[in-house]
């Protein structure tokens, strides 16, 4: 039996993040309770960061850790708390 191809998303746990990165991950989870927050790497080790609003059915994904607090921030004055 031949084992099924292995998709190239496979996501890992990401390299400890910059003390300033990880205080804004903290900051952006306190200030934007409805979003669960999260990150991860890749194989190469890039770090992407990822916000889900359950209730409005959004999923944010970015490089960037400032897209994403400009995009939840965006997002909220949108009405998608």
């Amino acid at each position: 039996m031949v084992d099924a191809p292995q998709p190239d998303s496979r996501r890992y746990t990401a390299p400890p993040l910059p003390s300033e990165n990880y205080t804004l991950v903290t900051k952006l989870t306190l200030r934007h309770p409805a979003w669960a927050i999260k990150f991860d790497a890749d194989q190469d080790g890039e770090v992407l960061y990822h916000a889900v609003n359950s209730d409005r059915g959004i999923y944010i994904a970015v490089c960037e850790l400032r897209d994403l607090a400009r995009l939840l921030a965006a997002a909220e004055e949108g009405g998608a708390t």
